[in-house]
């Protein structure tokens, strides 16, 4: 099969489940209240693209703001970067922009973007829960498709850099390969970088609860010179064939401890974020009252700053 035969069976296996889980929404209250559409791209799909951008999944907005849940497979005609307004666009217009040293929004309009999960909820707790029901009470296990449907579409565009919205698709992305793979080289408590089959860069930024990111500079700087380091900005620069780059070094003991860390870090964030959602869901009932959900969110909150400690904290 090609490469296209290959893109063209995901996007149909994606359809498939999507009618599915459509079926599933007009008998089932809960998970009809979760599940927000279907989208795989939010950009044109462009081969050999210099830049991929993998988030989470797609959020709600479509829903939120038009009252329709999308279910769409083929591409756009337009990234959303340039046709759409919203806080992740915004930074990503900021960092593009003519205000920062990258200084190109065509890179970032030409680029592809997509998600590790093609299936829109209002955020990644949601789309945890959605899983988990679709799994338990329908026997539709979506966890391991999505890594393959995810690896398809990597191979397919073949870009020249990887850029991971947020810790979450960072580790998104991380799943779908191998250790040996997948070799992270910095971790970072702002960003993280590895490089997929020793040469192509996948970066990865931390994101604040309201979407954007926690430090604007450093996502400039870590772009900027992994565009230098694959001569995107360099047009002078002649490039040399992808069996003549030479592989990063595999991480040392340092950095593996680094990334044992960040799992246990992970595994605490994602109890948290579970947490705000079953808090969030006993206030809605009246099982608590507005002043005892301050007072737990605060708890919480102060467990996040903790967790916080545990990444900065560098071996």
């Amino acid at each position: 099969m090609t490469k296209q035969d290959d893109i063209e069976k995901m996007q149909n296996e994606v359809d498939a489940y999507a009618k599915k889980i459509e079926e599933i929404c007009k008998t089932d209250n809960e998970i009809d209240s979760l599940y927000l559409g279907t989208q795989i791209y939010m950009s044109p799909l462009v081969p050999q693209s210099d830049l991929l951008f993998i988030g989470i999944n797609p959020g709600g907005g479509s829903y939120k703001y038009g009252g329709v849940k999308p279910h769409r497979v083929v591409p756009l005609e337009k990234s959303e970067y340039e046709t759409e307004e919203y806080a992740l666009q915004e930074d990503w217009k900021m960092i593009f922009g003519a205000g920062e040293k990258i200084n190109n929004l065509d890179l970032l309009y030409k680029g592809v973007k997509t998600n590790c999960s093609f299936f829109a909820t209002k955020d990644s707790g949601e789309l945890k829960k959605l899983k988990s029901l679709l799994k338990n009470k329908y026997k539709i296990d979506l966890a391991q498709k999505e890594k393959e449907w995810l690896k398809v579409l990597i191979q397919f565009v073949d870009p020249k850099i990887i850029i991971c919205e947020g810790f979450g698709a960072f580790k998104g992305v991380c799943d779908v390969f191998t250790e040996k793979e997948f070799a992270i080289t910095e971790d970072w408590p702002y960003h993280k970088i590895a490089y997929l089959n020793g040469y192509l860069p996948v970066l990865g930024f931390k994101r604040r609860i309201d979407s954007q990111f926690s430090e604007i500079e450093d996502v400039v700087d870590s772009i900027y010179e992994a565009l230098e380091e694959t001569h995107i900005i360099e047009s002078q620069a002649d490039e040399k064939p992808m069996s003549e780059k030479i592989p990063h070094e595999i991480p040392n003991e340092k950095a593996e401890m680094r990334k044992n860390i960040e799992k246990l870090s992970q595994s605490l964030l994602d109890s948290m974020t579970e947490k705000f959602f079953l808090l969030d869901n006993a206030l809605k009932s009246s099982i608590i009252s507005q002043e005892k959900h301050t007072e737990l969110k605060r708890q919480i909150q102060y467990e996040l700053d903790l967790i916080s400690k545990i990444v900065s904290i560098q071996v």
